[in-house]
């Protein structure tokens, strides 16, 4: 059996299963060995890619989707092919394999004018499982028109249930994910962007559908998309990794030759040359929340640069758009950022080549709408600026080195990223083997800039002052903009129900009768290929660091040429303002001047040393108390071997008392941009915050986490930002830096180099012993009742809501369990993931229309959350029924048994070399307990799920409810349903 990596002559002369070799050849930089193969009856093609020692196996089809309208039939049909196929036609069988597989990645994507379907796995036969299903599902999909209905858009009953012939809503899986996703002013901008950029083709569409034109896709349309783009010729496929290449093949050739071979889908013309610079104008969104509701617009620049199949200028484009744009030391960081005009750059600045046509883009958001020109004219002035400077030989020696070090850096997905990266360019004929050779291009610049130091900066006036191809381009905020958008949805609604009959209206509450049916109806998965607990090995090696000195670990690794330094310290002692201080610390420490360089030179001095250097904070809990929780602050870098010896100087800076420089200015306009860009992203993750705010009020660790990294968090930072106080604030973190700098540090090494008795000298010399301090100060409200619970005999119960200006909701809810130590935490993460993907799917996602749910258990709390929602409080209703459901018993031990196998694609994630042993020396953890939880997870039967179920969430002891979305329609459908409501008022909420 042919094995990737096995007998080169062989895989060059061989047909494997109808696949001819078309190229070969090595890229030594990376360690890879590439195989080019068409398919010689359905000209498909195929890439494989073999990394020698890589564990992890990767497949991903592609297909050049290109849609000439908004209705978002691309992206509607990669939901629909996933729905059934015809040697699989059971109901959403890339679901249900999520939970028969180990993969550690699923997932199908639509892009401006592509569609993939990659997954990863690291076990052989779950690969070939997963390959012969995702085959089939692409070129062989049912496509029902009940799917249609399901995923794309529908009329039908109103989220109370009514039945009202004239109360119909629109609904649809695509239909509300768009909503949510259009609400995001950053992806609103971007999409707008490219169309201004690109109006003459598929770019001037919304690929992902826009909301309001969702509902004109007809089923007939969608069947003839998927004839004319999901043909064999229209198709590359990569793999990568250990893979059987004859079983591949074999799959893949019973497949193509049993489908119609069709033709490549339509080439994408490059835009028409311009002959003048254009202007682009569209209302955005209004942000209550904003730090200043009065600059909440948008002004960007964009230039089309180059073909995206011109690998050398786009090399060039990259680093150029580098140069220009990244960090406080590049021409537009001085002239947009620090103008003060705006908070942080446009979405879509930099250089970028998803298109047809490359661009790069600079530009402002969170400008005042009088200031929209000013900001397109510095834009310019920055350009000639760095035209009229040049680059300093640091800065480009520092990008240059980045690029060298990130071949050497590894990551546990790497074969899945290669291949997002070279997919696209690929569909645009580019050619593979110049997609990877990156590192011939750092040579070949270096000896073009030997000849030539200016040869960056002549490129300054081709791409930007002599090109025609600029599109200037202003998003202006509107204060009504969701009452619009709201507005038109109703308009639209109205129009499409007036123009049905009775016996139409009829027929669509027999649809949704029999979407009802169809969802509750018991699939037979047998057809289904799976994985068993037997699959899972019993055991798993755990690396285990080595102490080498007071307070250093070392764990060894191999072949790389880096070395890994972690420190972590844990601040006992914090006051309640202290901790609150933590995310802006963590903001700034990294961003600020340290030692003898300025926040200009810092980050450029990093990059040519290192991978960069990070500061995150953490948690600690105690594994046998939910209502102990210790902050920590982690900092981590990397740098090769040989720069070791100047890589620690600076690490250093991080951690002395005197060495950072908190500025009052420089806070000022760093803490402007994060607040901007954490705000902004919240619609993009609003469930993990939901979530984390429920959990806030359970346990210590959801409290401390939510001080951290949550809305809270979010929250402190704007009160920062408004009270305009900077020079106390950096009294106050100065002070907070001191009594951190004094405290243990405790680090960790992973290298393969003979530095380690250096690096202990320095890490022991830096911290001569462990600081005793006061217990940890959780003055918080929350945890003040958390400490007071077990004195209070009635359960608790807190019903939050907070008003951000999204049209959907992020609902969640947390309920107490117990410490992670206990036995129960095994069946309760396993209930979860039980659930998730056998109850809440289907109650939420396929009946409520919500764009995903699901269920985890974490910090002794047992979390259910829904994303993109349209519906508020008959989904929390859904998190009772829950409980109900498995008390019922209406799942079987197969249930339990993909449960099990979905949690362990968690616990047996790859990890990089580099994180290997990272969780026992943070949480001081043994193998043996190690060991004990993974036994405990195998274990866990279905009488332990209905025990465990029972004793923690049938009638829980505290109970935490957030919903982030519209407070004006919840508390009006409160209103309307008094017993979903309860007894207890919700919080309304802001930030």
């Amino acid at each position: 059996m042919l094995r990737a990596g096995q007998t080169l002559s062989r895989r060059l002369t061989s047909n494997l299963q109808g696949f001819h070799v078309v190229n070969q050849f090595d890229v030594d930089d990376l360690k890879l060995k590439v195989t080019e193969r068409v398919h010689q009856q359905s000209e498909a093609k195929w890439t494989h890619i073999d990394k020698h020692g890589e564990t992890e196996k990767v497949f991903n089809i592609c297909f050049r989707t290109v849609p000439f309208t908004d209705n978002g039939v691309a992206h509607i049909l990669e939901h629909l092919v996933l729905c059934g196929s015809k040697d699989y036609p059971v109901r959403d069988p890339f679901f249900k394999m999520i939970n028969r597989s180990l993969n550690s990645f699923m997932n199908a994507m639509t892009g401006t004018d592509y569609t993939m379907y990659p997954f990863q796995t690291s076990n052989e036969q779950d690969f070939q499982n997963l390959l012969a299903v995702y085959l089939d599902a692409v070129f062989q999909p049912q496509l029902r028109y009940i799917d249609f209905n399901q995923e794309a858009w529908r009329l039908g009953e109103g989220d109370d249930g009514s039945d009202d012939l004239d109360q119909l809503i629109l609904k649809g899986v695509v239909f509300n994910e768009m909503k949510g996703a259009m609400a995001d002013r950053d992806q609103l901008f971007f999409r707008r962007f490219i169309a201004a950029m690109c109006p003459s083709g598929t770019y001037q569409y919304n690929s992902g559908g826009e909301p309001m034109a969702i509902p004109s896709l007809t089923y007939e349309e969608l069947k003839k998309f998927h004839a004319d783009h999901y043909s064999p010729a229209n198709a590359h496929i990569i793999t990568f990794g250990d893979v059987m290449l004859e079983d591949t093949a074999a799959h893949m050739n019973k497949t193509l030759t049993s489908v119609p071979k069709g033709a490549p889908a339509q080439e994408i013309v490059k835009e028409a040359s311009w002959t003048n610079s254009r202007e682009s104008t569209w209302n955005g969104p209004w942000n209550e929340s904003a730090n200043d509701v009065t600059k909440q617009s948008t002004a960007a620049v964009g230039f089309g640069i180059c073909d995206r199949n011109d690998t050398w200028m786009n090399f060039i484009g990259q680093i150029l758009g580098s140069l220009l744009s990244d960090g406080p030391s590049s021409p537009l960081y001085k002239e947009l950022i620090e103008s003060g005009l705006g908070s942080e750059y446009s979405p879509g600045t930099g250089f970028w080549m998803y298109l047809k046509d490359s661009i790069f883009a600079a530009g402002l958001q969170d400008v005042a709408e009088e200031d929209l020109d000013s900001v397109q004219e510095l834009v310019f002035s920055g350009l000639r600026r760095a035209q009229e400077e040049g680059f300093p030989q640091d800065r480009i020696d520092a990008i240059l080195h980045q690029i060298e070090l990130s071949t050497r850096h590894q990551t546990p997905k790497f074969g899945l990223n290669l291949s997002f990266g070279v997919h696209p360019g690929i569909l645009h004929g580019a050619d593979m083997k110049e997609s990877l050779e990156t590192l011939s291009y750092v040579k070949r610049l270096k000896e073009e800039l030997q000849k030539n130091p200016k040869y960056l900066v002549d490129f300054i006036e081709p791409f930007f002052f002599q090109n025609k191809h600029v599109s200037r381009v202003k998003m202006i905020a509107q204060k009504d903009y969701e009452d619009v958008q709201t507005k038109l949805e109703e308009k639209l609604t109205e129009k499409k129900v007036s123009k049905l009959s009775k016996r139409g209206k009829l027929d669509i509450l027999d649809l949704e009768m029999e979407l009802e049916e169809e969802q509750l109806a018991t699939p037979n998965v047998e057809c289904l290929p799976t994985l068993s607990v037997s699959d899972i090995p019993a055991e798993k090696q755990s690396f285990v660091p080595s102490q080498v000195g007071e307070n250093m670990h070392w764990l060894k690794t191999s072949g790389s040429g880096l070395t890994y330094l972690r420190a972590m310290i844990q601040l006992d002692g914090l006051s309640k303002r202290e901790t609150e201080l933590l995310p802006l610390y963590e903001t700034l420490l990294t961003r600020i001047g340290r030692g003898e360089y300025d926040y200009r030179q810092i980050g450029v001095a990093q990059n040519l040393i290192s991978g960069g250097f990070s500061v995150k904070t953490g948690i600690l809990t105690d594994r046998n108390d939910v209502n102990v929780a210790t902050p920590t602050i982690d900092f981590y870098t990397y740098g090769l071997d040989e720069k070791l010896d100047e890589i620690v100087p600076i690490f250093k800076t991080l951690l002395d008392a005197d060495g950072p420089d908190f500025n009052g200015e420089r806070i000022k306009t760093v803490l402007n941009e994060a607040y901007s860009n954490a705000n902004g992203g919240i619609v993009g993750v609003g469930h993990q915050y939901s979530m984390a705010f429920s959990h806030s009020n359970v346990t210590a660790y959801g409290s401390l986490n939510e001080t951290l990294s949550g809305l809270t968090a979010i929250k402190t930072m704007k009160t920062a930002v408004e009270t305009n106080d900077f020079d106390s604030l950096s009294n106050e973190i100065k002070q907070l830096h001191a009594k951190i700098s004094s405290m243990y540090l405790k680090t960790l090494v992973h290298s393969d180099c003979d530095k380690s008795p250096k690096l202990a000298s320095f890490f022991n010399s830096t911290r001569s012993g462990k600081v005793d301090a006061a217990p940890h100060d959780i003055s918080f409200d929350s945890l003040e009742r958390i400490r007071l619970r077990p004195f209070i005999n009635n359960p608790i119960r807190y019903k939050s809501t907070w008003n951000l200006g999204f049209p959907i909701n992020f609902v969640s809810r947390a309920v107490s369990t117990v410490h992670d130590a206990h036995e129960d935490v095994a069946p309760l993460r396993i209930l979860s993931a039980m659930m998730g993907s056998k109850f809440l799917l289907r109650e939420i996602r396929e009946f409520g229309g919500a764009y995903g749910a699901g269920a985890s258990h974490v910090g002794g709390a047992f979390r259910l959350f829904s994303y993109r929602d349209p519906s508020g409080l008959s989904t929390l209703a859904k998190y009772s029924k829950a409980v109900e459901w498995v008390q019922k018993q209406d799942w079987t031990e197969r249930d339990v048994n993909e449960a099990i196998l979905k949690v362990f694609q968690g616990v047996d994630a790859p990890i990089a070399p580099s994180s290997r042993g990272v969780g026992i020396w943070k949480n001081d953890l043994s193998v043996d307990e190690i060991a004990k939880r993974r036994h405990e997870l195998l274990s866990v039967t279905g009488s332990d799920l209905l025990r465990v179920n029972e004793k923690y969430l049938m009638n829980p002891t505290i109970r935490s409810d957030t919903i982030i979305g519209p407070q004006e329609a919840l508390l009006r459908q409160e209103a309307d349903n008094p017993m979903q409501s309860q007894t207890e008022a919700w919080k309304q909420l802001k930030l």
